[in-house]
């Protein structure tokens, strides 16, 4: 099944309803992670590893409405790994929902 992008309000709707995760501690396949936000991302991967990297280098602006760059969206969780302190990484919603088995209805087209 091939994922597909949120549009910007349906984005920042997803973020809003997971940002109680925020400094929240999880496992996943045996590994235990601390969720360190929740955000608004580009959906392709290319653009989505670039949003990354910028926010490692301290640059927290999430993506607002007036930004065009990017039509497609994805959520995803900045996590740390509590067992390997590699520093951050991210995580789709997506895959945090299938792991933890939470039921939550995305939006469909």
């Amino acid at each position: 099944m091939e994922l597909r992008p949120f549009t910007l309000e349906e984005a920042e709707e997803i973020c809003e309803d997971f940002e109680d995760l925020k400094d929240t501690e999880f496992a996943l396949e045996g590994r235990p992670y601390m969720v360190e936000d929740v955000v608004v991302c580009p959906f392709e991967t290319t653009e989505k590893e670039a949003f990354f990297a910028a926010y490692e280098n301290g640059e927290r602006n999430v993506i607002s409405s007036a930004d065009t760059d990017a039509p497609l969206y994805d959520v995803i969780l900045i996590v740390s790994d509590l067992d390997a302190n590699d520093g951050l990484s991210f995580m789709s919603v997506r895959q945090y929902v299938a792991g933890k088995g939470v039921i939550y209805n995305f939006p469909v087209e």
